[in-house]
């Protein structure tokens, strides 16, 4: 049989893409460069509770609010 792993379709498919083996080796370096290059640091909540608290603590109450509704009361929402 002359059945092509996935790697080697994928391999051939670079290669018609980018024209031949040493672009697709480059390419491939690149890309590997770039992600390296690229990633980021912690977003979301860390980076939120460190730049601005105070609009944290809103969201997340907004947030308890809309799945919970006034069920979850927080020290902002609790009422008299």
């Amino acid at each position: 049989m002359t059945d092509k792993t996935h790697k080697e379709k994928w391999y051939e498919t670079m290669i018609k893409i980018h024209g031949s083996e040493d672009k697709v080796r480059e390419f491939l370096r690149n890309k590997a460069s770039t992600s390296k290059r690229n990633q980021g640091g912690t977003g979301g909540f860390a980076k939120l509770k460190k730049e601005n608290p105070e609009l944290l603590k809103q969201l997340s109450t907004k947030g308890l609010q809309s799945r919970w509704g006034d069920k979850h009361e927080t020290e902002d929402t609790v009422k008299s």
